[in-house]
């Protein structure tokens, strides 16, 4: 990672810590714009992820995947900025499964690089702290202000993660 990388990776983590901070003072009325934030980040990772197949994936082996990947997350967006207008019990299904998927995935690539003897600890307690996460929306899935805290909380750890994912130094195997 460049130090430029580096520098924009601490900004948006910092920014992720503050936007969570704010989620946590006013909980009741930041709802709508949670589904907001998180609409436009789906998306705009959608559209990121089409520029990069159109420009250079479309011409790699397996590249159509990133195609699938962007109209999904383009879709997934769209329909999460639909969600302002659903009852609370959806969007808190919604962040339930989000969770599980990101939790379940993190811990078996953990799984994975501990067999392969790379570094997993980080992973495995990102997973745990997802998959916990999803137990907290199912017990207070009615409570909105629970659901906003609990994304909130989500949000700052992401936050501190990226900062610690930039701060740590990162083995690199050179091709000669």
């Amino acid at each position: 990672m460049t130090k430029g990388q580096r520098v924009k990776t601490i900004f948006f983590g910092v920014i992720m810590i503050l936007g969570g901070l704010l989620f946590l003072l006013e909980p009741t009325k930041a709802y709508p714009f949670v589904t907001s934030v998180l609409s436009l980040g789906m998306s705009l990772r959608g559209v990121r992820l089409l520029i990069y197949y159109f420009t250079m994936a479309k011409h790699m082996v397996d590249g159509r995947n990133i195609l699938y990947q962007g109209v999904l997350m383009i879709d997934l967006g769209l329909f999460t900025g639909a969600l302002t207008q659903v009852p609370l019990l959806y969007v808190m299904l919604y962040l339930v499964i989000i969770h599980l998927f990101t939790g379940a995935i993190d811990i078996l690539r953990a799984l994975e690089s501990r067999k392969y003897g790379g570094s997993w600890k980080v992973n495995l307690s990102h997973g745990v702290i997802n998959v916990l996460m999803a137990v907290a929306c199912l017990c207070f899935i009615k409570v909105t202000a629970m659901a906003v805290s609990i994304y909130a909380l989500g949000l700052i750890y992401s936050g501190i993660m990226r900062i610690v994912d930039a701060c740590r130094k990162k083995e690199v195997a050179y091709i000669q």
